[in-house]
């Protein structure tokens, strides 16, 4: 399957989440997204929510493309059980 996706992310909502006391968004993410995020974001000197939010669009995007390419097939996980932190959206350079 060739295709092409977009996702969007309201980046000041996704930070409020992000920052809330007590969220689990952070284990949504593996530790080598994580860490890229935090290089990134001193690099350019600004909020790692930024950075995270583009993984995140990343991972809903290849959540879409994949039920789609399933079809009528029945999904192996639902929203809740979804391995996020498993699909890792990681910079090439």
């Amino acid at each position: 399957m060739l295709g092409l996706g977009h996702d969007v992310v309201d980046v000041p909502a996704f930070a409020k989440q992000l920052n809330e006391p007590g969220t689990r968004m952070r284990n949504l993410f593996s530790m080598r997204e994580i860490w890229q995020t935090a290089q990134r974001s001193q690099l350019k000197h600004d909020d790692e929510a930024v950075h995270l939010a583009a993984r995140w669009a990343g991972k809903e995007a290849f959540l879409k493309a994949w039920c789609d390419y399933l079809g009528d097939a029945p999904y192996p996980f639902t929203l809740d059980n979804f391995p996020w932190p498993e699909i890792e959206i990681l910079d090439d350079s």
